[in-house]
């Protein structure tokens, strides 16, 4: 094997993902929903955008609604719109936000999910994710513009 070869073989696959930010707004401030995983290996132990990769077949929209049901416990049915936020990281990952009906309306997410948090932007920029923070404040910016 030569020089190039091995380097070849230690580059990971990059794998095509969705997120999703769930909000609703109160008294004029955007509250955004994220999640903080059980295990490091989940994606470290602050607080992040519900994520993950799309399965064979299925839609970037359909794989980020199934991720915010597992991460974040979001039902569809309490969804009253969804709407594309763009396509990040050279087009590898695709972020919707979705307005809630209820902030109450939640199930249990899935196992990976240690807790979720209702957060504004302010709190975010201290206890959010860093590699993620472009994202949140692209997001943040789409999100207030429609309310102009």
């Amino acid at each position: 094997m030569n020089l190039q070869q091995a380097k070849s073989t230690e580059k990971k696959e990059r794998i095509k993902r969705a997120g999703i930010i769930p909000f609703f707004i109160k008294e004029g401030k955007i509250q955004m929903l994220f999640m903080k995983p059980s295990d490091p290996e989940y994606g470290g132990s602050h607080w992040q955008i519900g994520k993950g990769g799309i399965d064979e077949g299925e839609t970037p929209v359909k794989a980020a609604v199934r991720e915010g049901k597992e991460e974040l416990g979001l039902l569809r049915n309490n969804i009253d719109q969804l709407f594309s936020l763009g396509s990040f990281w050279s087009g590898y990952f695709d972020l919707f936000a979705a307005v809630v009906k209820s902030k109450k309306k939640f199930v249990k997410p899935h196992f990976e999910t240690k807790a979720t948090r209702w957060m504004t932007w302010g709190d975010w920029f201290v206890e959010g994710r860093r590699e993620q923070t472009k994202l949140v404040a692209a997001a943040y910016k789409i999100i207030k513009s429609g309310l102009q």
